[in-house]
């Protein structure tokens, strides 16, 4: 969530707890385009297998999060 949307929703009471649970966080992300930053030196390949990892990841960390939140409410 947005820092405004975050805001708003707790002002109204819509969130009581935030959910930090994910597959990857935004550290690992970070760090994890670092490589593939470093990556792209040595091999281009490389660096787009390790992004198109990182969006599959990404993606999937997105639904176990709605999924979870689902069951809460």
């Amino acid at each position: 969530m947005t820092t405004y949307a975050k805001a708003a929703a707790k002002e109204k009471e819509l969130i009581v707890a935030e959910d930090k649970k994910s597959l990857i966080g935004r550290t690992e992300r970070l760090i994890i385009i670092l490589f593939a930053i470093i990556a792209c030196n040595y091999n281009f390949l490389f660096t787009i297998y390790i992004i198109a990892f990182l969006a599959v990841v990404s993606n999937l960390s997105a639904i176990c999060r709605i999924v979870t939140n689902l069951q809460k409410a």
